[in-house]
């Protein structure tokens, strides 16, 4: 499916898209005492920027198991109408703010406490992916973030079916498709990442 992406929804056709995530590697704390996660843990985390065309990482950062998510890597911003597919790690309103401002296109996990109001919501296509809950337009209502508006689609969560994934994008134009496309991406991106660690 990675290698057809391109030609899944015209909103992704001559797009650069990367995907950006980060994994755990556990450490022995007795053998790698500068590993210290947490009091008897030791670990590293890999932080990876993956090229979707190529599907090869541009960026690889290995940093203490401590280090964020989000301050894993500096480069997070890209070249205009990149698309940027990533977990809730990365949810951060400035970081958003920024893309904005250098014409990114972002799809992201909303965090679960995050405070938001519905604008409108959108009829769903008949042939809408059955996951797919709901599509609204929303307006955050963080100080820093009220005159910014996003399109959010709530899917089935199938391993917590009593919580929906929460996928926000601040393209409003964007298809259903879109969303399914690159968060299925987005999944693959990250079982690739996982391989190239365990390389």
């Amino acid at each position: 499916m990675i290698q057809n992406i391109h030609y899944i929804v015209e909103e992704i056709k001559g797009r650069s898209i990367k995907l950006i995530d980060s994994s755990t590697i556990p450490l022995c704390l007795s053998m790698f005492d500068w590993a210290k996660f947490r009091t008897a843990k030791g670990g590293v985390k890999i932080h990876t920027c993956l090229d979707v065309e190529l599907m090869l990482p541009d960026v690889v950062n290995i940093s203490e198991a401590k280090i964020s998510d989000r301050h894993g890597l500096k480069q997070l911003i890209f070249p205009k109408n990149t698309i940027v597919v990533e977990d809730r790690g990365y949810f951060d309103f400035t970081l958003m703010l920024n893309r904005i401002a250098a014409t990114n296109v972002f799809i992201t996990r909303i965090k679960n406490n995050t405070v938001y109001e519905t604008i409108e919501e959108l009829d769903l296509p008949e042939d809408k992916n059955e996951h797919i809950v709901k599509d609204e337009i929303i307006r955050l209502t963080s100080i820093i973030m009220h005159k910014s508006y996003y399109d959010i689609v709530l899917l089935h969560n199938e391993k917590c079916p009593k919580k929906l994934k929460k996928i926000a994008s601040n393209n409003l134009k964007v298809s259903i498709a879109f969303y399914i496309a690159l968060f299925a991406a987005c999944l693959l991106g990250q079982t690739i990442i996982q391989d190239l660690i365990k390389l």
